[in-house]
Formats: C-alpha cells, structure tokens, sequence
C-alpha cells in the first residue's frame, strides 16, 4: 500500500495487518471532477485494468465542480 499525502500528517501509525486484505485492490481518489485534477487519468487507469482483467475496484469521491455541494462516488 502506498499512500500519497497531501500535506497533511496522520495520528499515528495505524496497527499491522494480522491478515492480508481480501478482495480487489482498492484505488482510491478524492477531488473535485476537473480535468486538472487528474480524473481522466484515473478513468484511463480504471479502464486499462479492466481490459487487462486486474482484480482492482477504482473509487472515486468528490464533488461536481459547477455544483459542490453534490458527492459523487462511483466504482
């Protein structure tokens, strides 16, 4: 798992897994729906794993840019 943070520091590390994850990877991103966000290189990634049969569920939280107060979320 790698995480990419955004200036921002957790409390703490989290305790160690006793058991590896089940089920696809999962890819996560948070932002607004703005190309200059990267959304479409997330949809392009989401994309290319399912053409490739990758066991990975992409998702994808935030809100619309012309109407922020609507979360989105699809996967």
């Amino acid at each position: 798992l790698r995480v990419i943070h955004n200036g921002l520091a957790p409390p703490g590390n989290p305790p160690p897994r006793k058991e590896p994850p089940s089920g696809p990877l999962r890819i996560g991103m948070v932002g607004n729906l703005l190309a200059m966000k990267g959304v479409r290189e997330f949809v392009d990634a989401a994309a290319l794993c399912k053409a490739r049969g990758l066991a990975v569920k992409f998702l994808f939280f935030g809100g619309n840019a012309r109407t922020p107060s609507a979360p989105l979320a699809f996967g």
